[in-house]
């Protein structure tokens, strides 16, 4: 729902400028790195689902490495308790 509103487009958009000036990354590298801790991977590859067909490999490399680099917030929970 939030992607079809254009809440994800402004999103992007904000961290593309942040992020682009800091690190040299696009927005939906910045949006999906940061996305993965708390919902996971598979979630954060579904925010970004609309950038995907723009994304060069490296970017895609990038999300994946992401992905497998952080364990999510309820796999968190689970260790924890």
């Amino acid at each position: 729902m939030a992607y079809y509103v254009g809440f994800i487009q402004w999103g992007v958009q904000k961290l593309a400028y942040c992020f682009g000036w800091a690190l040299s990354l696009s927005g939906a590298e910045a949006l999906a790195a940061g996305v993965t801790p708390f919902l996971g991977m598979g979630e954060a590859a579904i925010i970004i689902k609309g950038f995907i067909p723009e994304l060069t490999q490296a970017e895609i490399h990038q999300v994946l490495t992401a992905g497998f680099a952080t364990i999510s917030g309820s796999l968190m929970v689970v260790y924890i308790g």
